[in-house]
């Protein structure tokens, strides 16, 4: 039977041998050598942010896989910290932690309570900071605008600075690709 308990068990198969994957300071998931074709730097980020897709429904359905919760706010802490050996850094235009940080804007939209709220204001501020940095660069024009919809999207739900022209334009965006279904080109 597929229900809530099965997903629920099912993710915690998949993610209970993670745990002994992250990084001291939780900002990593080291998972070993990888084919990506981007700097080393952003792989272990790229590990501890994919897991959320899996995270976060789960806890914005009241349920929790044990130490989980904690793993992200110490890694969210560690890794927007200018000053944490696991800061993520900055970042460049098309990078790929724009993908990255669409998975957390995602958990900071639904599931606040997990990833936000437990955080002090320093982390809090840098968290905020790091996001909105994003807004500087620019993104590839094709799905990847929806990355800074989702980030702003984020930051004005937790009364944080946000930039309301990008998630105008990365809306408009997907509308007209919706709308003309043959126009796959890149729009400038």
């Amino acid at each position: 039977v597929y229900n809530k308990k099965y997903f629920t068990d099912l993710l915690e198969k998949l993610v209970l041998p993670l745990k002994e994957h992250y990084s001291e300071e939780c900002a990593n998931l080291y998972l070993g050598h990888t084919g990506a074709a981007f700097e080393d730097r952003t792989i272990p980020m790229q590990g501890f942010s994919r897991v959320l897709w899996g995270l976060v429904p789960l806890w914005a359905g009241g349920e929790n896989i044990e130490d989980f919760s904690e793993i992200y706010t110490k890694g969210l802490s560690a890794g927007t910290n200018p000053n944490s050996k696991e800061y993520w850094g900055g970042f460049r235009n098309y990078d790929q932690k724009f993908v990255e940080i669409a998975a957390i804007a995602y958990g900071l939209l639904l599931a606040p309570d997990k990833l936000w709220e437990p955080l002090d204001d320093s982390a809090k501020k840098n968290l905020a900071d790091f996001l909105l940095l994003s807004n500087s660069y620019e993104v590839s024009d094709n799905n990847w605008r929806l990355f800074p919809v989702l980030v702003n999207l984020a930051l004005k739900s937790l009364s944080q600075p946000y930039d309301q022209h990008l998630i105008d334009f990365g809306l408009e965006l997907s509308l007209i690709h919706i709308s003309e279904p043959t126009r796959r080109t890149p729009i400038s």
